[in-house]
């Protein structure tokens, strides 16, 4: 793990996200932002104690949708999401490092790009950021309730994976979404 990873754990707002959850399903999502939080794990079998950052959203309009799948004798996937449930993704900066730190960056980016594409500005590169401006983005996003950029809409690619032990996993992408994008299904 990089210093830069460590600097991403620690200085930021504590607002605490909602107990329990319903997380990303495998599918293609328009959704707007609600908060972005920092917390330490409250679970003690799982997460007790760590750094973690989440990302709640309602998702606005399924773009794709899958339907269940029961995988094998490791689990499958669940359906998509419905249009109006809120979802979560949580990211564990204890034990994932600098793969958390990249997928808060891309969903980070994603957030900066709709916002930059609703004043008909250019969505940033991540390189556009160094160390320090994306340790500032984060603390600007989690600070206070996490609501910073409440409303912002942006496009979640879940996918269809398996870890290293065969699990069943949805790795989520981010992309901004143009002000005109429909903001639900017609």
């Amino acid at each position: 793990m990089s210093d830069e990873t460590n600097d991403w754990t620690g200085g930021f707002g504590t607002a605490p996200a909602a107990k329990g959850g319903n997380y990303f399903a495998p599918g293609v999502y328009d959704v707007t932002v609600n908060t972005i939080v920092k917390q330490t794990g409250r679970n003690p079998q799982k997460n007790k104690g760590q750094v973690l950052v989440i990302l709640e959203a309602t998702i606005d309009r399924v773009v794709t949708a899958y339907e269940a799948d029961p995988g094998d004798a490791k689990g499958g996937w669940r359906a998509s999401n419905r249009a109006g449930e809120r979802a979560a993704t949580l990211n564990n900066f204890t034990t994932g490092g600098e793969t958390a730190q990249g997928n808060v960056k891309n969903y980070l980016l994603a957030i900066l790009g709709s916002m930059a594409l609703a004043k008909g500005g250019r969505p940033p590169a991540e390189t556009d950021l160094d160390a320090a401006g994306w340790t500032k983005t984060l603390i600007k996003a989690t600070e206070g309730q996490g609501t910073t950029f409440a409303g912002v809409r942006i496009r979640c690619y879940g996918s269809k994976t398996r870890t290293k032990a065969g699990a069943p996993f949805t790795p989520l992408r981010w992309e901004p979404l143009p002000p005109e994008a429909p903001a639900a299904a017609a």
